[in-house]
């Protein structure tokens, strides 16, 4: 299915400009995207067109999403050093929310 790219994932396109806009003033923050049952090439496309500079792995048959118990998109996970998963935000974020809930993990 054509998830992403369609109309389903308009929430998806729509943050994905803030996304960008707060891994670039975060260099020391390391962002990767997960692009939920795409294909390779669409995704891709979805990314470059929104302006992803960050690596994206793409979920083709939706077994990640289940592994981290997605569910709905958009979904943003915020992932500390060690590989753990510390906060969990569901629905369209914001650079003001990024800022907020990663600040919180710093204090």
């Amino acid at each position: 299915s054509d998830v992403c790219s369609s109309d389903l994932c308009a929430p998806c396109r729509k943050e994905l400009p803030a996304i960008a806009a707060w891994a670039k003033a975060n260099p020391n923050v390391r962002v990767v995207g997960v692009d939920y049952e795409d294909d390779v090439a669409d995704a891709r496309a979805f990314a470059d067109e929104l302006g992803a500079t960050w690596p994206m792995v793409v979920d083709a048959d939706g077994r990640i999403g289940e592994a981290y118990g997605i569910p709905g998109l958009p979904a943003t996970f915020l992932i500390d050093a060690e590989g753990r998963i510390v906060d969990r935000i569901l629905g369209e974020v914001t650079e003001a929310t990024l800022d907020e809930r990663a600040k919180a993990l710093t204090a």
